[in-house]
């Protein structure tokens, strides 16, 4: 808008019978318009946040990834478990945090319940302790289980049983669990780069958990 009035002011000035004075106009429009962008780029509301993903709350930042979100929306219908794959860099965190969960908190239905928790971890060095700690932060406030350590050693002792029960309370207020496991590939470097025996079965029984 700016810029096109600019042009439609430079162009009636064109007329102008001194043309020194229509060069200084010019001038000073073009140091207006220097200045505007400026003081633009100085703002905080870039949308370009580099090379980290977008979050959740930048969701009107994130365009062009339509299709895929309805893609993996549609896929949580039929799955519960669901893959996102792609090059380092491709957008995979991205296409997730600023394309799904906004519209799973803006009520999509799944299992007639419209309702949201969403859970966010990565595998790092103690993947079932790291699942353990966030699932208590997201989780109501009820549960049995007053710290992450304890949960992990009950995780490794149950299993998926322990975790249906953990989430129970979930169901009971009719609500759903997205539990997004960001840099998923971390698990397979920690098996693969593990001398402990321990720490590879850990991470088995971490994707197990996840795939039951």
């Amino acid at each position: 808008m700016s810029a096109a009035g600019n042009d439609t002011a430079g162009a009636m000035s064109l007329g102008d019978d001194n043309p020194l004075q229509q060069s200084q106009q010019q001038q000073n429009t073009a140091s207006t318009d220097l200045s505007f962008q400026f003081k633009y780029v100085a703002t905080d509301d870039n949308p370009f946040v580099g090379l980290r993903p977008f979050e959740s709350d930048e969701t009107l930042l994130f365009f062009g990834r339509q299709q895929q979100t309805l893609d993996l929306l549609k896929r949580l219908h039929q799955y519960n478990f669901v893959g996102v794959t792609g090059s380092s860099g491709s957008g995979k965190s991205s296409l997730v945090r600023a394309g799904v969960i906004p519209r799973l908190k803006a009520g999509y239905l799944v299992n007639d319940r419209d309702h949201w928790i969403v859970a966010i971890c990565k595998p790092g060095h103690s993947p079932i302790c790291n699942l353990a700690e966030e699932l208590l932060n997201k989780l109501p406030a009820q549960n049995i289980y007053t710290n992450a350590t304890e949960l992990e050693v009950k995780l490794k002792q149950g299993g998926i049983k322990v975790l249906l029960e953990l989430l129970q309370p979930i169901i009971n207020q009719n609500s759903n669990l997205f539990l997004l496991i960001d840099q998923f590939e971390e698990i397979f470097r920690f098996a693969l780069h593990q001398q402990d025996y321990d720490k590879k079965d850990e991470a088995i029984e971490f994707v197990n958990l996840l795939l039951q």
